[in-house]
């Protein structure tokens, strides 16, 4: 079937192009809204500026194709081969993309607001400045999960997706948006999230060792149980942080604010808080073996049984803090 031959069926109101070889065919800025393709073969065809909202294109063999600018909303893409594919700029606003390839792709200033992303695999795709508000791309059983590693995610806006058990290891999400993103359990371990913005996002339980954390935004963070051993948090905000019960041994936390964080029972072992700002800040029953607290402010902070025994406090501010046997310095 050529390009004018299925332009005219589609015309004339067929709909049903599923399971036919239709690789390496020239349909730009075409109108195939509603059309289905499942199954079909589409490998190195040309789409570019088309319109396919809710077209049907689950299954279908996608790979090398040109979909830059394309209208893809509310699509079924469940399990398609998109691999290699360029989405440059296209909208794919609610698709249902469950199980897709999408490994090397170019989804670059892609629009994936409200997509469905859980088992895709993303390995290699470039995903720089890419939208994912609200996306859905959370870890649904052990052996399926959305894959990220090598992803390009710089920029990329990820405001309020749910991205639980996510494998985000090594990802560069450098300036990325994930304000009030749920990343309950997942691994971020070594990531790049230099200047990133998590304010109000959830880590809970999540995996952060090594990760760079510089200037990051994680105002009112909860990251509880989480565990954020060596990371780098230099020209970070801290401010409100619930880090209740997290590791943060050998992290840094020179010259840090982290006014009023709840920081009970959390590990803080090696640490380097000096300078820091910790007024009003609750560590109650925190370790802080062998941590640098050096001119600290600890200003109203609450220390009651935390382990200080070997933290260096030297020229630390104390006013009105509650020390571990309960009394209040003055």
């Amino acid at each position: 079937m050529d390009n004018l031959e299925l332009l005219a069926l589609y015309n004339s109101g067929q709909k049903d192009f599923s399971g036919l070889c239709l690789a390496g065919l020239e349909l730009p800025k075409s109108d195939l809204i509603g059309a289905n393709f499942s199954k079909a073969d589409l490998e190195r065809t040309d789409l570019m500026f088309s319109y396919l909202s809710r077209v049907n294109l689950q299954q279908a063999n996608l790979s090398h194709s040109n979909l830059s600018g394309v209208n893809l909303n509310q699509a079924n893409l469940i399990y398609t081969n998109l691999s290699d594919a360029n989405l440059h700029g296209a909208s794919l606003q609610g698709a249902d993309l469950r199980g897709a390839d999408l490994t090397l792709a170019d989804l670059f200033d892609v629009n994936l607001a409200d997509a469905d992303l859980r088992n895709a695999d993303l390995s290699g795709a470039n995903l720089t400045g890419a939208c994912l508000r609200g996306a859905n791309l959370r870890q649904e059983l052990r052996s399926e999960q959305t894959i990220l590693r090598g992803a390009h995610l710089r920029q990329v806006d990820l405001r309020g997706a749910n991205l639980k058990g996510a494998d985000l290891a090594s990802v560069d999400l450098s300036g990325a948006n994930l304000s009030e993103a749920f990343l309950k359990d997942a691994d971020l371990r070594n990531a790049n999230l230099n200047g990133a913005n998590l304010k109000g996002a959830s880590l809970a339980d999540a995996q952060l060792e090594g990760a760079n954390l510089r200037y990051a935004n994680l105002t009112r963070t909860r990251a509880q149980r989480a565990n954020l051993a060596g990371c780098d948090f230099t020209g970070a905000d801290l401010k409100g942080v619930n880090f209740t019960d997290t590791k943060l041994c050998g992290a840094q936390l020179f010259h840090i604010v982290m006014t009023d964080a709840r920081l009970l029972r959390s590990d803080l072992s090696r640490a380097n808080l000096s300078g820091a700002n910790l007024t009003q800040a609750d560590l109650t029953n925190a370790y802080l073996g062998r941590t640098n607290l050096g001119e600290a402010n600890l200003t109203g902070a609450i220390l009651f049984k935390a382990e200080l025994s070997s933290a260096n406090l030297a020229g630390a501010k104390l006013d009105g803090t509650t020390m571990p046997d309960g009394k209040v310095h003055e």
